[in-house]
């Protein structure tokens, strides 16, 4: 609830808290990766959502949101796996279409990173 109402650092407090008490719980900690990201906390966010693949190598929300944080590095290589990796988890829910849209707009030049 705290990060759709925007209060993403009540939102990683909250997930630190979860994750302390269910330390193995994945979406837990991708969720924790999505709130450090939202605050501009990108190294923490890329080491959460590396320790997710590292069990689950196809965990979309890590692989998307790795795929920002590459895009605004300026690391497009990084961007397109990422990406690919997102839309082959799922490629019909939400994080998937927009992963398929945001490739769709890298190949065509019409790219503007948001911090979503």
């Amino acid at each position: 609830l705290h990060e759709y109402l925007g209060r993403f650092k009540e939102a990683e407090e909250m997930y630190r808290k979860a994750l302390a008490l269910e330390p193995g719980d994945l979406a837990i900690r991708s969720n924790l990766g999505v709130s450090l990201y939202k605050q501009g906390e990108d190294a923490k966010a890329r080491e959460q959502f590396n320790r997710v693949l590292k069990i689950d190598p196809y965990d979309q929300t890590a692989n998307y949101h790795l795929g920002l944080i590459g895009i605004e590095e300026g690391d497009k290589g990084e961007f397109v796996r990422r990406m690919a990796m997102a839309i082959q988890d799922n490629p019909r829910s939400r994080l998937g279409v927009r992963a398929v849209d945001l490739l769709r707009k890298f190949r065509t030049g019409e790219l503007k990173i948001p911090r979503e």
